[in-house]
């Protein structure tokens, strides 16, 4: 038998957010499992000026901005995504809502907002109201 100078009590201890003790999860994404994904937009031609990322993981809401690669054929970027989740991912690429030529189509069950980015590249945006991503 312990006594209580065996056990210290923590925050996490507290709060097991509606969870038995035995899958009490940490804070830590390597302990969670989470894994590192590569978002990529790739393209031919005359590269675009800005291309960020926005993705399900928080709804849609922030932008990640993502860079040229080595060869500079393609832009690229990273999230660190929870095991077994399907990520969704849209693109802003200059002034228009894109989604990969390939990429299969998901419906959402409630329509997703993005707020067009700007940066040094790209100081202003005119998104043509007839290139809107409904799909």
């Amino acid at each position: 038998i312990g006594s209580f100078e065996d056990h210290v009590a923590t925050a996490a201890d507290d709060d097991l957010g509606g969870r038995d003790a035995a899958e009490q999860k940490t804070a830590c994404w390597a302990c969670e499992g989470w894994q590192r994904i590569e978002i990529e937009w790739p393209y031919e031609g005359t590269a675009p000026k800005a291309v960020w990322a926005f993705t399900s993981l928080d709804g849609f809401k922030s932008a990640l901005r993502l860079h040229h690669d080595e060869d500079f054929r393609r832009f690229v970027g990273a999230r660190m995504v929870p095991p077994r989740y399907r990520l969704l991912v849209v693109f802003q690429v200059d002034s228009d809502i894109r989604k990969l030529p390939d990429a299969e189509i998901q419906a959402l069950q409630e329509p997703a907002e993005v707020e067009l980015r700007l940066c040094k590249e790209l100081p202003s945006i005119s998104p043509d109201p007839n290139k809107v991503l409904r799909e």
